[in-house]
């Protein structure tokens, strides 16, 4: 059968990663596995490019004043902070940002409640207190991103290329209101 990946989000960063564990592992393979594409949702694959896109987003969208000559993306946050008047969402800027144990730009204490739940755990078959570092306490579902790939060498936009060379389609989806 064929196989398609999909993701979103920090899925940016899996997706090639695994797609290149597939094209090496068919290199001469017996029964090679036949992934035909590769799907990317408001992923985020090579920071350095798309991170210094987000100042350009902003004035578009009129977050932030069309005439500032800002490039950083935190830059941009903080002058939509005062343009705006509140703090919006991390990732649709038309919310509030959530401000809470458990969140990250939404409230995620009762999804993260019920991961932690004794019987969805078994039921998911997950070995001992694994969960507990992403969904316990406060995480809210999420690992530290800097610590999570720090020092990270890989090329997850080489990796999209190898797939292309190979024929493997690849698709990347944005929202109209995504940040």
């Amino acid at each position: 059968r064929n196989i398609i990946f999909a993701a979103e989000s920090y899925g940016g960063h899996y997706m090639p990663a695994w797609t290149a564990a597939v094209m090496d592992y068919n290199i001469g393979a017996f029964d090679p596995i036949r992934l035909i594409g590769m799907a990317i949702g408001n992923g985020i694959v090579n920071e350095t490019i798309q991170g210094s896109s987000f100042p350009e987003f902003a004035r578009r969208q009129g977050l932030i004043p069309r005439n500032d000559t800002l490039s950083s993306e935190w830059g941009a946050r903080e002058l939509m902070k005062t343009h705006l008047g509140y703090e919006p969402n991390y990732y649709d800027y038309r919310l509030a940002e959530q401000d809470c144990c458990g969140c990250s730009s939404y409230n995620y204490q009762s999804f993260s409640a019920w991961h932690m739940r004794e019987d969805v755990m078994s039921a998911l078959n997950v070995c001992g207190a694994s969960g507990a570092k992403a969904f316990g306490d406060c995480a809210a579902g999420c690992v530290v991103l800097p610590e999570f790939d720090k020092n990270d060498q890989f090329s997850y936009s080489g990796a999209i290329g190898r797939a292309l060379e190979r024929g493997i389609r690849v698709t990347f989806y944005y929202g109209m209101q995504d940040t």
